[in-house]
Formats: structure tokens, C-alpha cells, sequence
């Protein structure tokens, strides 16, 4: 269920960086890409030096534990980040929902197919003992 692949972004690209979650946004410059992270040099409005986060998570992504979040922040696309989300989520649900009906239309074949097996079974017959005196 951990299918999760953050969104494609490129060294250079302009990107939202978050300090948590629900944060307010600052622009960061994508400096370096791994699997699953990247490191941000973070344009922070309080200072005139970038401040630079690597392991950053995508906003969206489940694995992301909260105690590193809290330390890394979280990213995402500007202005794209909720369409996104919900995008992924509908998603999601209808693949949930398509994997449901088909394990219910296989547990109804594997009912019908078991019943009509019992059906055509040959019923076993007693034999009546007979007794010699």
C-alpha cells in the first residue's frame, strides 16, 4: 500500500518548502534529488543566508515520519500540492474500489462453483446389513 512516488521535480526547480505540514510556505531551490527526498536551499524572509534541509519528504507522502518532518520540513509544488493530493487520493480510492469488486465477484464464482460441485457429487448409499440367523 506504500506505492507512494513523490511528483518529478528537477535541481533548479522553485518548490514550496514547509517547516511542518500545516506551515506557512517558503520558496526553496531543488539543490539535490534522491528516491524519496531532496535537499532545499530555503529562501527564508527572516535572514539573508538560505537555510538548506536535506531529506526533505513530499507533503503528501505517508511514510513520512512526524518527528522527521519536524526536523526536515516537507515540500511541494507551487500551487499544485492539493490538486495533487486530492488527485492521488481519487485515485486511490477507485483502485480500491475496482480491487474490491473483484474479489467479491471471485468469492461469488468460487460460492457458485462449490455449491454446483455439491450438486453433481454422487451421494453415497448406505448398504442395509443383513442379518443371518
Amino acid at each position: 500500500m506504500n506505492n507512494f512516488k513523490p511528483p518529478n521535480v528537477e535541481l533548479g526547480f522553485i518548490v514550496y518548502w514547509y517547516d511542518h505540514p500545516g506551515g506557512q510556505p517558503h520558496p526553496a531551490i531543488v539543490t539535490a534529488l534522491g528516491n524519496e527526498c531532496i535537499c532545499c536551499n530555503i529562501f527564508d524572509p527572516a535572514s539573508y543566508n538560505m537555510r538548506i534541509r536535506d531529506g526533505v519528504r513530499h507533503r503528501c507522502d505517508p511514510r513520512a515520519k512526524q518527528a522527521e518532518m519536524q526536523e526536515n520540513g516537507c515540500w511541494s509544488h507551487r500551487g499544485e500540492w492539493k490538486t495533487e493530493c486530492e488527485a492521488r487520493e481519487k485515485e486511490m480510492a477507485a483502485r480500491r474500489l475496482e480491487a474490491d469488486a473483484r474479489a467479491a465477484e471471485q468469492a461469488i464464482r468460487e460460492q457458485a462453483k462449490a455449491s454446483q460441485q455439491q450438486e453433481t457429487a454422487p451421494k453415497k448409499v448406505k448398504a442395509k446389513e443383513t442379518v443371518v440367523a
